[in-house]
């Protein structure tokens, strides 16, 4: 919680309790289009199209992960959080390319207000499931992605 008050975190974990919220769309959260390539919270990937990057803060399982999904669900992803690996899970078994990884290591890079993307990230895991907290200090180089990590 280094760059996050206790409060900001206890009020954000009771708002989402109160509002029995599933998962949050972060690319709707962080996006900022006069850096990034988003249009309405969306971040476009080459050969893809427009996704969402979102943690299912209701979903359950132990292994800290975030979805990329696509619009019209034609592309389901799930990258860990803590490695740099696919969690395929369910329906979340598509994989990026070389060029799709660089976007998403880049957009993940960026900073908001002395946060980076990846940083909140793990701020809304380790609030939505407090027995499984991420306590890296770094984000993984998602550029070199290409093994699944399995249950």
């Amino acid at each position: 919680m280094n760059k996050f008050s206790k409060s900001a975190h206890e009020a954000f974990q009771k708002f989402i309790e109160e509002k029995n919220i599933d998962s949050i769309d972060i690319t709707a959260i962080f996006t900022d289009d006069t850096v990034l390539e988003n249009t309405a919270g969306m971040l476009s990937f080459p050969k893809i199209g427009k996704c969402k990057l979102e943690i299912r803060v209701k979903e359950g399982g132990s292994i800290p992960h975030f979805h990329i999904i696509s619009l019209q669900n034609k592309f389901l992803c799930a990258v860990c959080l803590h490695v740099n690996k696919y969690f395929k899970h369910g329906p979340y078994t598509d994989e990026l390319n070389s060029s799709q990884r660089v976007v998403l290591d880049d957009y993940l890079r960026t900073q908001k207000n002395g946060v980076t993307v990846w940083e909140y990230m793990v701020y809304i895991w380790n609030i939505s499931y407090n027995n499984m907290n991420v306590e890296i200090d770094e984000q993984p180089d998602y550029t070199s992605m290409k093994e699944s990590l399995h249950k």
